[in-house]
Parts: C-alpha cells; structure tokens; sequence
C-alpha cells in the first residue's frame, strides 16, 4: 500500500490506483526498476497520456491538478519486461510517513524508566 493508494500488476502493466489525489498533481513510486514504455489515465473510460520520470529510486507521474473521477482514478503503466522492484522501505516525498515501531533500531541508548 501507498500513501496515496494501491498498486496491481498484471503481465507488464501495473495499475496505480488513486484513493487520495495528490494536492500537486504528482504521485511518486518508489523502487520502480523498469522503464516506463507509456502512462495513461484513465478517465470517464478513455485513456488520457501522463508525463513520468525517473528521480533516482523514485519514478514520478505528474498527472492534472484535478481529479477525474470521484472515487477511485486509475493510471496504468506499461513497462519494459517483467516487472521489477526494489522492495526496500522507504519515504515518500510528498505525503506524510510514519514508520512502524517493529522497524526501529536503538543505538546508543540507555532504557531509564
């Protein structure tokens, strides 16, 4: 699960699914190891083109400031090969993130209570 929503795969398309839109317009993804062949949004069952990037581990969809849909929008990637990705944790630029307890490591500390 992402901050903004969920992601499917499917052969070589993965399917972003938005529950929250994005205040700039910009969704990021992290670990993403392909290369992107084409974007699109979906919206009122048309495929609209979205621009994507590469920012070193992350790959950015700048996508309208406005969501299309009421509820759930959809962009679908197509990518080169089999996906792949980097599973390593990591944190978001964009929207909030908390860390689970269980992931934390204490180092040059003392307990006192």
């Amino acid at each position: 699960m992402m901050p903004w929503g969920d992601v499917t795969v499917s052969g070589k398309k993965l399917n972003l699914l938005i529950y929250h839109w994005p205040i700039g317009g910009e969704i990021f993804l992290p670990g993403l190891k392909n290369n992107i062949k084409i974007a699109h949004l979906w919206v009122d069952g048309r495929k609209q083109k979205v621009e994507t990037s590469k920012l070193g581990y992350w790959t950015k969809i700048s996508m309208p400031s406005r969501r299309p849909e009421k509820l759930i929008s959809v962009v679908e990637l197509e990518v080169e090969g089999p996906s792949e990705v980097d599973e390593s944790l990591s944190i978001d630029p964009v929207y909030r993130t908390s860390n689970p307890v269980a992931f934390a490591k204490a180092t040059s500390c003392q307990i006192t209570e």
